[in-house]
């Protein structure tokens, strides 16, 4: 049985509770730190980065306790970035086989989560939709950002009392 979320506030933030999940399934199954988009730790390199951006509702509806329906099911975008030192990986090796388990990880995600990593929301999909490759001159970075459209809804028994 889900959590019910204690307000609304909670419940509709979708950006951290998704940013946070991912960072949190991904720091256990890999080796390499792992930070959301505001985190206020002091970032390491390697590093994969979380960023969440919640796009169209589904034209799902839920009805909450007070009786409405409310949308309750949307998809976002997730922006996975691996930032690696220059210096420490000239042959781009570990590089690419970081990206390589960041996408594994992020195709399985689904199997990985639980209510404890994201108890008001379920993921319903994650597809990788593209991704892009960098440099960081002044910080001596190679950087490749993975997106992925993910599909989530608000879990039934979620919805706050008031």
């Amino acid at each position: 049985m889900s959590a019910k979320a204690p307000t609304y506030d909670i419940l509709y933030d979708f950006e951290s509770q998704i940013e946070e999940a991912f960072s949190d399934v991904l720091d256990e199954k890999t080796a390499i730190g792992c930070y959301t988009q505001r985190s206020n730790q002091d970032l390491t390199t390697p590093r994969y980065e979380f960023q969440f951006t919640n796009g169209a509702a589904t034209g799902k509806h839920g009805r909450a306790k007070d009786g409405f329906l409310y949308p309750d099911g949307w998809s976002g975008t997730l922006r996975a970035r691996l930032i690696t030192e220059r210096k420490a990986d000239v042959s781009f090796t570990a590089h690419r086989q970081s990206v390589a388990k960041l996408r594994r990880y992020i195709a399985q995600f689904e199997t990985f989560i639980t209510e404890e990593n994201l108890p008001y929301l379920d993921i319903e999909s994650v597809m990788e939709t593209g991704s892009s490759q960098g440099i960081d001159e002044d910080q001596k970075h190679d950087i490749t950002e993975l997106s992925f459209l993910v599909g989530f809804y608000i879990r039934p028994n979620a919805w706050p009392d008031v």
